[in-house]
């Protein structure tokens, strides 16, 4: 039997497990639910398995372990069954993951709870064990999140958002002379270091850390964190992977060193030679490691204790600097000025206690330590062979027997980018059998990699960055959301087939695609956003992001389709081909302004809205769009009314700072088309309940669209019984297609026979040269973002001076706004030289678009009260001799059915006495009551009272006095609606 085979794993020992668990409760919980806050007994957290807004719903007793989630009915009695729920894997599992933070370590017998016992040790024990010391050893996995100390002391880690700062003195020692902050690797503050140098001459080195003691107020302590601790220059780390180290003794030495090493990531641990069998090393692992020692004994000695425990933490390679080759000062050659060394002539050795630090202030230099060493590459020695360092360790008595080092074998993963021997290349789960016997690998599916952790800014929506090329060698790249992991994994091999990787049949062996998923650890953050669009200075399209931040800024969502935007073709042959057919066609130059404006609405802080082409069929009207979805994509790019309003408002959102293309509004219910304009151009969905009857956060986007139709919005919603309001007409602006040049949606046909051979071959060059015009104008417009505002306000007021009237109605100027926003843009893509417009020629199309609006509307004026003149007037012509009986003569000779009013015969006409509810739920339906009386009193239509109000007193025939009888007069006839 194999060494592995004579160590099989141990059984799971719950009990044992349950009750470390419980016992260090404040570090399991700071584990799992790092954002949790306690309040007495219990711990309050978000529940990250579900869409948790705020802390309330979600609690775990500190005491019991026992946990519920009262807004889902989720419960269990102990800290095994919460992470099993957090983690979404079993019982067994999680046993195994608790045990593993708690330094039980089952699979080698150690307990780490009671104490070490036989079998491998964890590297901090070893180290611990060189140097003599005697305390409990920890999990080095996790980056300083361990029990509570015995005064019951618990760090919070990270140290939240909401923390005060750091007190800026020690109430003995005063103000610190230098500071040091201990971050994580995604660079939240963990703990601080502080240096304080009284007069006496005896530095004193403090740590601060943020926590609680048992039920009071979390706040500042001048103490350290429980071991072990973790390393000075995490983030560090984190942001160069592929960078070699280099550990120092101290804080100090370490930032010192950093400069003069450009090439490494420079690290130390707490309290320097003083305890570095404290600190967890495991950062550190497959990372190539040197040393630079302070020169003195206790440098020595730190440095040996530090490389027994890289190498026993798998360091890919550990050295140490030679620092006989740093007996040397710097000068310069008087001649060259060139950086030079000149032997020491003092000593023959280096200063006790020399580091990085004395020989930055010695006025060292990186180009003076390259002279010293040589060629960075050389640098890096080759390590020892492993075998002869565990040889001078068992020598040391630091191990124990050669079987007692054989480790069991654990189940991994295997990735396999490429064919290499008998194997295909893929993902590979090896695992064991009962015996802990490694089973042959079982293929799960074909290569992909996963590349770094996302969340949003908010630290929530966390997900994994996923990148792979199929087998046309295509590369994907989708960051997929960690709430897919949540159910049977369906939803996520969905996505990854469509997307082209290749995923076993097999379903015990699919099923541990997740969990290839889950335990990847690739050492890089991104943030995601779950919207295209802007977002602090930078462009996210589905597929790529423009513009650069200190952190890389990807599109996250469930599933990738519905994302259209796509390229063929270049700028160039865009212009040539498509761009310049739409000069001299005012509608096209239209459409395509309004696509380059949609990337405006965001930075110029523009309102959502939208444009709607109006005309018969064959009029060229899907052309104009087509060419305006070629800024971002393919044909594909034009979406259809063919929708619920649901549906909608996701396509809306999947299109913010973009243009959303609908084509053909006569597909859209009759019933919703107007609560459907006004949806879009409000920017916000439906507000929803969620499970327990809590509002889910609002569906939101904000972007321009461009609609086509046969018919217009108001003739849609008439079909329904329903009127168009002012706030629909002013969030759907209706143009006729056809200018009237006799081509149908075409100004001028550029020598092509007629409308429909310029139609033709707009839409195949679109098809073949598309999407590069987007990317072009947001990486022009990014230069300009901070001027971009000043430059639009000044553009629109000159175009609205120039299209509207003087006596223009405020729904005339929110219209004519939009459409000074896309002259605009068209113009701004021009000057950057995207188009190939001529000057002027955007702003021209725009203006004469806008004319054909106010021309189809009747005017600039407000639109309200023709509206109500012309239906007061149609409730006249339709029911004057049926429902007003008549004034003179018994009103029982022939009965008034549905009776409205009466009517009475004057010298100057007809009067009509409107009863009151008649004249508010018919004459006036639709619109206030009040204000058409008033309009009506204005225009000479309802006679007056004394005091000029609308309504009177009149007695009518077999009714005796009416109150508030409305009298519409003969005049009404001759007003213009």
């Amino acid at each position: 039997m194999s060494a592995a085979g004579q160590h099989r794993p141990a059984p799971l020992d719950f009990g044992r497990i349950k009750a470390a668990a419980l016992s260090s409760a404040d570090a399991v919980l700071g584990r799992w639910l790092p954002e949790g806050r306690c309040e007495g007994a219990e711990y309050v957290a978000r529940n990250p398995t579900r869409a948790d807004s705020r802390p309330g719903s979600f609690s775990i007793n500190r005491h019991t372990g026992a946990w519920a989630d009262f807004a889902t009915d989720d419960k269990g009695g102990d800290l095994v069954s919460l992470v099993a729920y957090l983690d979404g894997c079993g019982q067994g599992e999680a046993g195994r993951r608790l045990a593993a933070f708690l330094g039980m370590y089952p699979e080698s017998g150690v307990t780490g709870v009671t104490g070490v016992t036989a079998g491998a040790k964890p590297a901090t024990a070893r180290v611990a064990a060189a140097g003599g010391a005697s305390h409990r050893t920890e999990p080095s996995g996790v980056t300083g999140v361990t029990a509570p100390q015995s005064d019951d002391f618990a760090p919070l880690l990270p140290v939240p958002e909401r923390a005060p700062q750091p007190p800026a003195r020690h109430p003995k020692w005063g103000a610190p002379s230098a500071r040091w902050d201990y971050r994580d690797a995604a660079g939240r503050l963990l703990f601080v270091v502080c240096r304080f140098d009284p007069p006496d001459g005896r530095k004193q080195i403090l740590p601060l850390t943020y926590g609680a003691n048992g039920d009071r107020q979390p706040a500042w302590r001048w103490k350290g964190l429980p071991v072990p601790r973790p390393l000075y220059g995490l983030d560090r780390l984190a942001a160069r992977p592929e960078a070699p180290v280099i550990v120092t003794e101290g804080e100090k030495a370490a930032d010192a060193a950093a400069r003069l090493l450009p090439e490494f990531v420079a690290v130390t641990s707490p309290n320097g030679a003083q305890s570095p069998d404290k600190a967890d090393w495991s950062a550190l692992g497959g990372r190539k490691v040197l040393l630079w020692p302070d020169a003195d004994e206790a440098g020595a000695k730190y440095a040996a204790a530090v490389t027994r425990a890289l190498r026993e933490g798998e360091a890919a390679s550990v050295s140490e600097l030679r620092l006989d080759a740093l007996r040397a000062s710097p000068a310069r050659d008087a001649a060259t000025g060139a950086a030079v060394l000149q032997r020491w002539i003092e000593a023959e050795a280096l200063p006790a206690g020399w580091d990085a630090a004395d020989a930055e202030a010695g006025g060292w230099t990186a180009d003076h330590l390259r002279l010293a060493l040589g060629d960075p590459a050389n640098w890096m020695r080759p390590a020892e062979e492993h075998a002869a360092a565990m040889a001078e360790m068992r020598a040391a008595g630091l191990l124990g027997s050669e079987a007692g080092e054989a480790e069991a074998f654990r189940p991994h993963f295997e990735l396999v980018a490429e064919r290499g021997g008998e194997r295909a290349p893929g993902v590979y789960w090896h695992g064991a059998d009962k015996d802990g016997e490694p089973l042959a690998p079982v293929w799960v599916c074909s290569p992909f990699a996963v590349t770094a952790e996302t969340r949003d800014a908010g630290g929530g929506n966390w997900g994994r960055l996923i990148e792979f090329t199929d087998r046309d060698g295509t590369a994907h790249v989708w960051a997929m959301p960690m709430e897919l992991l949540a159910g049977d994994g369906a939803d996520l091999r969905r996505e990854l087939l469509r997307m082209g990787l290749v995923i076993t049949s097999n379903r015990a062996a699919r099923v541990r695609l997740e969990d290839y998923i889950a335990q990847a650890s690739p050492g890089r953050r991104a943030r995601c956003v779950s919207r295209t669009g802007w977002h602090a200075g930078v462009y996210v399209f589905p597929h790529r992001t423009l513009g650069g931040t200190a952190e890389r800024v990807i599109y996250q969502a469930e599933s990738l389709r519905g994302t259209h935007f796509g390229e063929a073709g270049t700028l160039d042959q865009w212009r040539e081909h498509v761009a310049a057919l739409c000069v001299g066609n005012s509608r096209l130059l239209f459409a395509c302004s309004t696509a380059f404006a949609a990337l405006l609405i965001g930075p110029a802080g523009e309102e959502s809205g939208g444009l709607h082409l109006r005309g018969g069929s064959s009029t060229g009207k899907s052309t104009a769009l087509r060419a305006a979805a070629s800024v971002f994509g393919g044909r594909e790019y034009v979406e259809t009314w063919r929708a619920t309003d649901n549906a909608l408002e996701g396509t809306a959102a999947g299109h913010t700072d973009a243009l959303l293309i609908l084509d053909e509004l006569g597909e859209v219910e009759p019933r919703i088309a107007g609560d459907v304009a006004y949806m879009l151009g409000n920017g916000t969905g439906k507000g929803r309940a969620g499970r327990t009857g809590a509002a889910r956060a609002r569906t939101t986007w904000r972007l321009l669209f461009l609609s086509s139709g046969e018919v217009g919005l108001e003739e849609l919603m008439r079909q329904a019984g329903k009127k168009l309001r002012p706030g629909q007409e002013m969030r759907m602006a209706d143009i006729a297609a056809d200018p009237g040049a006799g081509y149908g949606v075409f100004d001028t046909l550029h020598g092509r026979a007629d409308g429909a051979a310029l139609s033709r071959e707009i839409t195949a060059s679109c098809a073949r040269y598309h999407g590069t015009a987007a990317p072009a104008f947001v990486e022009a417009l990014r230069l300009d973002l901070a001027a971009l505002p000043a430059c639009l306000a000044e553009f629109r007021d000159r175009f609205l001076a120039e299209v509207l009237p003087a006596d223009a109605s405020g729904q005339a100027h929110r219209v004519a706004g939009r459409f000074a926003l896309i002259a605009a843009a068209g113009e701004l893509a021009t000057a950057y030289g995207i188009t190939g417009w001529p000057e002027g020629a955007a702003e021209a199309g725009a203006a004469t678009c806008f004319r054909a609006w106010l021309d189809g509307r009747g005017g600039a004026g407000n639109l309200e009260e023709p509206r109500m003149l012309a239906q007061v007037r149609a409730f006249f012509e339709a029911h004057g001799e049926a429902r007003f009986s008549p004034w003179e003569g018994d009103p029982h000779d022939r009965p008034t059915i549905n009776r409205a009013g009466f009517r009475r015969t004057t010298p100057e006409g007809v009067e009509f006495y409107v009863l009151p509810e008649a004249f508010r739920a018919e004459v006036c339906a639709g619109f206030d009551a009040k204000a058409v009386a008033r309009l009506l009193v204005a225009k000479g239509m309802l006679r007056p009272d004394k005091d000029g109000k609308a309504a009177r007193s009149e007695r009518l025939p077999g009714i005796g006095r009416c109150s508030r009888c409305y009298v519409v007069t003969p005049l009404l006839w001759g007003v213009e609606a």
